[in-house]
């Protein structure tokens, strides 16, 4: 969270953002995941979650309840989600992903900025298509 109460600025969805510690939001289209990385520290662990530190967090089996709590973090993260749902026309649930669950699975593989096992990211991808269609056209 940034540290003057902003909502967080978008990024692209590539694992090189992805800090040690952090917290992201994916929105899919149908769901929220919220990436929680296994060093989160353990005041936010608790403002967020409730719970001791990173490692209790990673041990509670899912679905692991996010309530909203008295404190500025909290605050922060509903605001952003409510942010969000508020422009879909269904609500969306929120998931959180942590590395060895299902839930991590889904959020590796919405990161389209990465190289697929195909060997180009997204980016590269269109590219490539978009070679393609110059070559035929031309």
């Amino acid at each position: 969270m940034p540290p003057n109460g902003a909502v967080p600025e978008l990024l692209v969805l590539s694992s090189e953002v992805l800090e040690v510690g952090g917290v992201y939001l994916l929105d899919n289209g149908s769901d929220l995941l919220l990436f929680v990385d296994q060093e989160l520290n353990e005041a936010l662990t608790q403002d967020l979650f409730g719970l001791p530190n990173a490692d209790v967090l990673h041990r509670t089996p899912q679905p692991l309840p996010v309530t909203q709590r008295d404190n500025q973090a909290s605050r922060l993260l509903f605001e952003l989600l409510n942010t969000v749902r508020l422009q879909r026309c269904a609500f969306m649930r929120l998931r959180v992903a942590k590395k060895g669950d299902p839930y991590y699975g889904l959020f590796v593989n919405l990161l389209v900025e990465d190289k697929s096992t195909a060997g180009m990211s997204y980016v590269e991808y269109l590219c490539h298509v978009h070679r393609q269609i110059q070559e035929k056209m031309g």
